[in-house]
């Protein structure tokens, strides 16, 4: 079980709303929560306490720019 942070972002790219998730990795909890915050807002992402990026929903507002990938 981890905690995960889903932020969600209205079109602008302003934070509306950060939720913490506590889950196992292969549950879809996290998944539910970042397609209900992207419907709601337009854009949600999840990342693990260590900032590793771990799923996103929506339309990425171009004001956040690009994710980098390493």
């Amino acid at each position: 079980m981890f905690d995960y942070t889903v932020t969600a972002y209205n079109k602008l790219g302003k934070v509306q709303e950060v939720e913490t998730v506590f889950c196992s990795p292969s549950s879809i909890e996290l998944s539910e929560v970042m397609l209900s915050l992207s419907d709601e807002f337009g854009y949600a992402e999840a990342t693990d306490p260590m900032n590793t990026h771990m799923g996103e929903y929506g339309d990425r507002p171009a004001a956040l720019g690009q994710r980098r990938f390493c």
